[in-house]
């Protein structure tokens, strides 16, 4: 949303979706194996807000590539990071996640996460992790 801020609407889906895409298509073309995207929780070409629409549809994108393992991460809500400066974003997510209409994940556990799938042997052409494991697996890398 603050990238849209900034860059406006059509420039957001050119950068989540066809500089994302020919940066996939130039490492699959120079050997690379594996990719790795952070998505979005309720990601669907189908959707009918354009950031998850537009998330869906470069998940469909690069599953057609061929990549011999595709990584897909479902977060909900970043929190962290830089993305916890005081103001009006911070506080409206802190309510939301409050009253159960959002769920959040702190940025050090989505990268805990990553770095344990990327480690660990293929379970398959496409994996998509979800939320609920993102949370998971950071809290069993954590503890050990």
């Amino acid at each position: 949303r603050a990238q849209r801020g900034k860059v406006g609407l059509q420039k957001q889906i050119e950068l989540e979706y066809d500089h994302t895409l020919e940066v996939a298509k130039a490492a699959l073309a120079g050997g690379c194996r594996a990719c790795h995207l952070v998505s979005s929780v309720g990601a669907s070409s189908s959707a009918g807000v354009t950031y998850l629409r537009t998330k869906g549809r470069i998940e469909e994108a690069l599953k057609a590539l061929g990549f011999a393992r595709l990584l897909i991460y479902r977060p909900a809500c970043l929190v962290g990071g830089d993305r916890d400066k005081p103001g009006v974003k911070r506080t409206l997510i802190s309510l939301c996640t409050t009253v159960g209409l959002l769920s959040k994940i702190d940025v050090n556990a989505v990268a805990t996460a990553i770095r344990v799938v990327a480690l660990r042997q293929a379970n398959g052409t496409v994996e998509v992790i979800e939320n609920s494991a993102l949370l998971s697996l950071a809290g069993a890398a954590s503890r050990d």
